[in-house]
């Protein structure tokens, strides 16, 4: 599959019935999942400014509504300045 059709194929599945409608999450996750995944978000947002070949790059936009999710969980889960520290140590 081409990059043009699988654009395609994401821009209509994100356009779907209901896709925009917000969703209520009733979920408690563990501090050490919060931080896993707010390091998986940032290292797949990083990698779409570097190759342009992921996901995200077929749903502009929405990388940066990630992150804010991100931050939203590391500041719930009172782990900003861990998360913080770790990208110091990343670079």
């Amino acid at each position: 599959m081409t990059s043009s059709e699988l654009s395609k194929v994401y821009d209509t599945l994100m356009c779907g019935p209901g896709m925009n409608d917000p969703v209520k999450l009733n979920y408690q996750p563990t501090r050490r999942f919060v931080l896993l995944l707010s390091q998986v978000i940032e290292q797949a947002v990083r990698r779409d400014k570097q190759d342009g070949e992921t996901l995200l790059a077929y749903i502009p936009g929405e990388a940066e509504q990630l992150l804010e999710f991100s931050n939203d969980w590391l500041e719930k889960a009172g782990m900003k300045a861990l998360a913080e520290k770790l990208k110091v140590l990343h670079k």
